[in-house]
C-alpha cells in the first residue's frame, strides 16, 4: 500500500489548487476521495497550457454514479497516466464516459450502456438533475484508483453541474417576457424543460451561460517538461494570493510519516498491553497453583507421578492458550476484511 501511494505521488509532480487544506486537494485529486472546498476556473488551466513547456490537466470531481467518482478531465490525462482503452474509443463529445475496469466488471457494463449520475443533494429541488451518460469505452486495468472511476471531459462535469445544460426552445408561452417586441431575447421560466440526457437530437442545444474561463474545476496536474518548467510554475504559484501548487510526492510522504508515527506509537502501547497481560496470566496461574496444591498433594500419595500431574498443567495451558490463538485469529481475520471492505 505504501508503496503504491508514493508511485502515485511520484507520478503527479505538480498539483495546483485553491489555497487550503494540501491533504484534502492531495486526496481529492489523486484517489478522487472527499471534497475540495473552493474550485479554480478554467483561465488557470489555459494560462498554464499556454506556456508552452508542460501539460496541464483539468480535474473536475463533483459527481459520483453509484457511489463511484466521476471525473471530469481531458484526453491528456489518460496518456500521462498510461491509461489504454481496453474496448471501445475515448470519449469525444459531451455525454459520452469511459468506464475503469473495476466499476466496469462491478456493474457489468458494455459499450453502448448507460449510467445515470447520483443526486448531488437531495433537498436543492433547483440543482442540476441527475444525468444519462453513455459508455463508448472501458480501461485496461491499472492497479490504481482509475479502475474505480467513471471519466468525462471537463464539459460533461459542467453539465453534470448544470452550468452547461439544453433545454427546449424558448417561446412567448414559456418566456417571463412574452410580451418581448421582434428582436428582443425572450427570458426562459424556471418550469422550462431541461434534458436530462445527452443525445445526437439535442446536443447541438447544450450551452454555457458565461465565459468557459470562469468556469469552475477543483484542480489542476501540471506535468512539466524539464526542471526549469517544474521549479518556474513552483515559483510562481508561490506568488500567488489565491491559488498554490504543491508536490502530492511531498504531501503523501508527510501523511505516511504521520500514519508511521501512529503506528509506533501502538506498537509500544501493545507491547506494554503484552507484558502486563502476560504478568497477569502468570499470577492468575500461580494463585491457581497454590489454590490446587492440596489436589496435587492428594494426587502424589494416590500414586500420581509428579510428571504426570506437569503434563497436566502443561494440557491445561496449552488448550487455553489454542481457545486464545483461535478466537485472536477470528477477530483479526474479521477486522482485516472489514477494513479492506471500507477502503475499497
Amino acid at each position: 500500500i505504501q508503496e503504491k501511494l508514493v508511485e502515485r505521488g511520484i507520478s503527479s509532480p505538480i498539483l495546483i489548487g485553491y489555497k487550503g487544506d494540501q491533504f484534502d486537494l492531495t486526496m481529492n485529486a489523486l484517489y478522487f476521495r472527499g471534497k475540495v472546498r473552493d474550485p479554480i476556473t478554467m483561465e488557470v488551466h489555459n494560462n498554464l497550457q499556454s506556456r508552452g513547456d508542460g501539460t496541464s490537466i483539468p480535474l473536475h470531481i463533483h459527481h459520483t454514479a453509484s457511489q463511484s467518482p466521476v471525473v471530469g478531465t481531458s484526453l491528456d490525462y489518460f496518456t500521462e497516466r498510461n491509461l489504454k482503452i481496453q474496448d471501445g474509443r475515448m470519449f469525444a463529445v459531451i455525454g459520452e464516459v469511459i468506464a475503469g475496469s473495476d466499476v466496469a466488471n462491478e456493474f457489468r457494463l458494455e459499450i453502448g450502456d448507460t449510467i445515470r449520475s447520483d443526486v448531488t443533494n437531495l433537498y436543492n429541488i433547483a440543482g442540476a438533475y441527475p444525468m444519462t451518460l453513455s459508455v463508448v469505452g472501458i480501461l485496461e486495468p491499472s492497479e490504481s484508483e482509475d479502475d474505480r472511476a467513471f471519466f468525462v471531459s471537463t464539459q460533461t462535469g459542467w453539465a453534470l453541474d448544470g452550468l452547461l445544460h439544453g433545454h427546449e426552445k424558448v417561446t412567448t408561452k414559456n418566456s417571463i417576457n412574452p410580451q418581448a417586441k421582434e428582436g428582443e431575447n425572450l427570458e426562459a421560466t424556471a418550469a422550462i424543460f431541461l434534458f436530462p440526457e445527452i443525445t445526437e437530437d439535442n446536443r447541438d442545444t447544450f450551452h454555457l451561460h458565461g465565459l468557459q474561463s470562469d468556469m469552475p474545476i477543483d484542480s489542476i496536474l501540471f506535468f512539466p517538461d524539464n526542471k526549469k518548467a517544474h521549479d518556474q510554475v513552483l515559483g510562481e504559484m508561490e506568488l500567488a494570493t489565491l491559488h498554490h501548487a504543491i508536490r502530492p510526492q511531498k504531501v503523501i510522504e508527510n501523511i505516511l510519516s504521520i500514519v508511521f508515527a501512529i503506528e509506533r506509537a501502538l506498537y509500544g502501547y501493545f507491547t506494554v498491553l503484552c507484558l502486563a497481560t502476560l504478568s497477569f496470566l502468570g499470577l492468575i496461574f500461580s494463585l491457581r497453583y497454590r489454590l490446587r496444591r492440596d489436589e496435587f498433594i492428594l494426587m502424589e500419595r494416590i500414586g500420581g507421578a509428579k510428571n504426570i500431574i506437569l503434563v497436566m498443567l502443561c494440557t491445561e495451558l496449552a488448550v487455553i492458550f489454542c481457545m486464545a490463538i483461535i478466537l485472536a485469529g477470528i477477530f483479526s481475520w474479521s477486522s482485516l476484511l472489514a477494513l479492506q471492505l471500507f477502503l475499497s
